[in-house]
C-alpha cells in the first residue's frame, strides 16, 4: 500500500476520531461512523490494525523498561565506583 494512501487512511481515522471524541450526536450517530470505520478498514485489509499497534506499543513498552534498567544498573556500577576512589583517595575503605 502506498504511503499516500496509508497517510490519507490515518488522516481519516483521526478525523472520524475527533469527530466523535467531541460529538454530542449521540449513539446512532456512533454506530453509524463505527460501521463506516469497519467498512473502510475491511476494505484496505487493515482489520488486525489495532492488534498491531498494540503489539508494538507491547515490544516498544519492554524495550524501554530493558533500557531503562541497564541505564540505572550503569550509573549505579559508576557511583559506587566513584565512591569507592574517593575514600582510596582519602587514603580510607568504604568497606567495614
Amino acid at each position: 500500500m502506498g504511503m499516500r494512501i496509508r497517510a490519507s487512511i490515518i488522516f481519516a481515522a483521526g478525523l472520524a476520531i475527533g469527530y466523535l471524541a467531541g460529538s454530542a450526536a449521540g449513539r446512532e450517530r456512533y454506530d453509524a461512523i463505527m460501521s463506516e470505520l469497519g467498512s473502510l478498514a475491511e476494505q484496505v485489509g487493515m482489520t488486525d490494525l489495532g492488534a498491531r499497534l498494540g503489539d508494538r506499543g507491547t515490544e516498544l513498552a519492554r524495550t524501554a523498561t530493558d533500557t531503562a534498567g541497564d541505564l540505572v544498573d550503569a550509573a549505579a556500577d559508576k557511583a559506587t565506583s566513584a565512591v569507592e576512589d574517593l575514600g582510596n583517595a582519602k587514603g580510607t575503605s568504604t568497606k567495614k
